[in-house]
């Protein structure tokens, strides 16, 4: 038990969700876990989905176990992102447009900052770049299978679609006061 908690503390990736921010985890795999349900919710609402789209896709299935990560007790969810992404090639800028309209989200600015679909773009992006270096990587995860930008030229700016796929690990734990489920993002990377 001892070493299993030992690996669990000495794996955390740990961020600064900022502060008065509607997203309030302090690691990555977990901000990363509620900024996608955060606009999986956003996305059902009509009224903030004007143009009826869903960049954003999660599904989880509770039957996965991690071997290499024994504190992975909620099983595994799968997330997918294809935002249109727009980069201005002088500034070397990235920007995500908020296709959402009144989601009431309100940046941290700790870690990362912009609107949520740059939040979200921008953490998926740190998990990457922490997974590719084996020194973050302790248990060998790889995470991210899927992080790209396929684009057209149109003038100055290049107009494009990324396209981010992520298996994350969840924690399930049980409110000792409410007996509710909790489920969170692990984060089983490195410090930063």
């Amino acid at each position: 038990m001892f070493c299993i908690l030992y690996l669990f503390i000495k794996t955390m990736t740990t961020i600064n969700p900022g502060s008065g921010g509607t997203i309030k985890a302090v690691t990555l795999g977990n901000f990363i876990w509620q900024l996608s349900n955060f606009a999986i919710q956003s996305q059902k609402d009509a009224t903030k989905n004007l143009n009826n789209v869903d960049y954003v896709s999660v599904s989880v299935d509770t039957e996965i176990e991690f071997e290499t990560y024994p504190t992975s007790t909620g099983g595994q969810a799968t997330i997918d992102f294809t935002p249109p992404v727009s980069l201005d090639p002088l500034s070397r800028s990235l920007s995500i447009p908020d296709y959402l309209t009144g989601t009431g989200f309100v940046s941290g600015a700790g870690t990362f900052s912009g609107t949520w679909a740059e939040q979200l773009w921008s953490a998926i992006t740190l998990l990457h770049s922490l997974q590719i270096k084996p020194e973050k990587t302790p248990l060998n995860l790889q995470l991210v299978e899927n992080f790209a930008i396929s684009s057209q030229t149109t003038g100055s700016f290049l107009n494009a679609t990324g396209s981010a796929t992520l298996k994350l690990p969840l924690i399930q734990t049980i409110d000792g006061s409410t007996g509710n489920i909790i489920i969170s993002g692990a984060s089983p990377m490195g410090e930063l």
